[in-house]
């Protein structure tokens, strides 16, 4: 009896390894696509492990990155804004939301997303940190320095 309940809490572990496997090979694979600019195939892989794990960082990030490098621009706003629903109060989202806009052509809209970023920082260095570095990657020095000057 002790050993079938061994093999069944192994058989459950497999299982639950495998499946944490073929998730990673799907984001390894929609990445790939990104990487090799095949925006509708990683957008197809993105939306579906979203649609899994919506709280997934690297799934957020790597679906926002593959709409905006399709133009999709009001996919990507809706897709910043269903992020938002969920952690209300994050300025990432506030500079992700501007960062779509800006690749839009709406240059105005950026910019006041960008300065809600800011304020709507708390004083978290970390956080600081890592919006400093959100606009740095977006090639918006003047924002970062803002950031740390705030």
């Amino acid at each position: 009896m002790r050993i079938r309940k061994q093999y069944i809490t192994l058989f459950i572990a497999l299982i639950f390894s495998a499946a944490v496997v073929a998730q990673t090979a799907t984001v390894d694979q929609a990445r790939m696509h990104l990487d090799m600019k095949e925006y509708k195939k990683a957008i197809e892989l993105y939306e579906e492990l979203y649609k899994k794990d919506g709280r997934n960082q690297e799934v957020y990030n790597g679906y926002l990155d593959a709409l905006v490098g399709a133009k999709e621009y009001k996919d990507a706003e809706k897709l910043v804004n269903n992020q938002w629903q969920k952690s209300p109060g994050n300025a990432a989202m506030a500079v992700d939301m501007g960062r779509v806009l800006k690749e839009a052509g709406r240059e105005k809209a950026a910019e006041e997303y960008f300065e809600k970023a800011i304020t709507m920082l708390n004083g978290d260095d970390l956080l600081t940190q890592y919006i400093a570095k959100k606009f740095s990657e977006l090639g918006r020095d003047d924002y970062a320095l803002k950031t740390y000057q705030r």
